[in-house]
């Protein structure tokens, strides 16, 4: 890999900036809960970076959990009574931007027949059930995002026709109100007896404004099929003192059996204003299989997955036009962006590499890069690590957290701070030199060129032999500093 480097070459002015120490990203494992397997996972981050959510194992069984900087990973119980004849299963999928609304499910009723419904915790009311959209008596449902106030929560509800995304909003008695916000019709490819429709929402905007997530449709036929009938022998006296064997014959109501010849799922962004809509699919895939997992503070830019039919990409809609983003190098293609940050620069999720499935980062000038190389490139001990996915990053991009095996072999979740320092890198210059620029890995640098001096592009492989490329950048004689964006070779 070919690092560059823009260097002070010349200095006309006497007053010359030394070079700074460059800002590390700090990663640490979050622990789990007492008691239980030793295991643990990290569904989200507050906007402000300062509370993680998610499940860990626990004496109880799995268990829903926060955890704060300095007082560690604390379990917020369940909806049960006890956890001996009622089922214990509960999680945290998500939070709002301080971390004192969280949401999630719990799980109520006996262990031979739990309901699932999704949840809202605060400090003050405990965990406390939402109301679904099931009139059935089957009760499953779970919410996974939280508006920047705690009142407005969205998520996944079953309904007697199937799932349906749902926003639940604190204004009604007892526990608010939940609203269905539909799905999309769907265009399937094929043509069957039965088309069956679902859908599920991932993410908020912090003012409400903004829902996005995946309508999902299933095309079935219908074959009716009847069963032979039922033979069976019983004994006829024939009034001699002997007997014959006689076949009896019960007919078998005929049955239906449903084949699925076709399945497909669209992402969508949902507004109070005007509903569902649609955003497509990357083209060349057959049936659409989009789906969108995050959405920026202003709903402009949204993040998930598209298939162009050479798997699952990762994918980024800005202002409803979508664009591949592709995967990382090696293994098969298989990729998503999970989180995205407040401004929709940057976002995380997962990728495959030929050692599996890795967390990576994105943004534009640095493309997509697996978290753990850039992390163990800045110089982070990460021996023994293994990084699976990356699922939340707070609204400044400073703080990622995310699952992977710790250095024991157990599930683990992390946390990354100062994150934005594996964006850009600081090399001190090469002797001879007297400054060296902040310059972003990937595509371009961008920096503020100081007037009257000349800056020149350097390349290296090893950050110890460097090598001149293209001319100097000669900055003209003007008063003010201005901005420039040179373009770098290498990745």
């Amino acid at each position: 890999m070919k690092l560059c480097l823009l260097c002070l070459f010349l200095a006309n002015s006497l007053s010359v900036r030394l070079s700074a120490s460059s800002p590390q990203a700090v990663f640490s494992g979050l622990g789990d809960l007492v008691g239980g397997d030793v295991s643990s996972s990290a569904s989200g981050v507050s906007g402000d970076g300062s509370t993680v959510v998610g499940q860990s194992s626990s004496a109880n069984g799995p268990e829903g959990y926060y955890w704060k900087s300095g007082a560690g990973m604390i379990g917020t119980g369940d909806l049960s009574s006890d956890g001996v004849s009622d089922q214990f299963s509960s999680n945290l999928l998500g939070t709002n931007q301080a971390g004192t609304y969280l949401c999630g499910s719990g799980t109520t009723g006996a262990q031979s027949s739990p309901s699932v419904y999704a949840t809202r915790w605060n400090a003050s009311t405990g965990l406390i059930q939402l109301p679904d959209l099931s009139s059935s008596g089957i009760n499953f449902s779970f919410a996974v995002d939280s508006s920047s106030n705690g009142q407005m929560i969205i998520g996944r509800s079953l309904t007697t026709n199937g799932f349906r995304a749902f926003l639940w909003t604190e204004t009604g008695a007892p526990n608010g109100t939940t609203s269905d916000l539909g799905f999309l019709l769907p265009t399937p490819i094929l043509t069957g007896d039965e088309v069956g429709v679902t859908s599920s929402a991932s993410a908020i905007t912090p003012s409400g404004s903004h829902v996005v997530g995946k309508s999902g449709y299933s095309v079935v036929t219908v074959e009716t099929v009847q069963p032979p009938p039922i033979i069976t022998y019983e004994y006829i006296d024939n009034g001699d003192g002997t007997y014959t064997l006689v076949p009896k014959l019960t007919p078998v109501d005929p049955y239906d059996v449903r084949t699925v010849i076709e399945q497909g799922n669209e992402a969508f962004i949902w507004t109070s204003g005007g509903g569902m809509v649609g955003l497509g699919d990357l083209p060349g895939g057959g049936a659409k299989s989009s789906d969108a997992l995050a959405v920026s503070s202003d709903g402009s830019v949204v993040v998930g997955s598209g298939n162009s039919g050479q798997g699952p990409e990762a994918v980024i809609w800005r202002n409803g036009v979508i664009e591949a983003l592709g995967d990382l190098d090696g293994g098969e293609t298989n990729a998503r962006l999970l989180d995205i940050n407040s401004s929709g620069s940057i976002a995380v999720g997962q990728g495959t590499t030929a050692s599996g499935a890795v967390a990576m980062v994105w943004n534009d000038a640095l493309g997509l890069g697996d978290l753990k190389s850039l992390l163990v490139g800045q110089g982070v001990d990460m021996s023994g690590w293994t990084l699976t996915e990356a699922t939340g990053i707070s609204e400044d991009g400073q703080v990622i957290v995310g699952n992977g095996i710790n250095p024991d072999g157990n599930p683990e979740a992390w946390r990354i701070t100062d994150a934005l320092a594996l964006l850009n890198i600081l090399i001190p210059p090469p002797e001879g030199l007297q400054e060296s620029m902040r310059v972003v890995r990937g595509k371009a640098a961008q920096f503020t060129a100081e007037p009257g001096r000349d800056y020149q592009l350097l390349e290296s492989t090893d950050l110890v032999n460097w090598s001149v490329q293209g001319d100097p950048l000669v900055t003209d004689n003007s008063v003010s500093p201005y901005e420039h964006a040179l373009p770098i070779s290498g990745n």
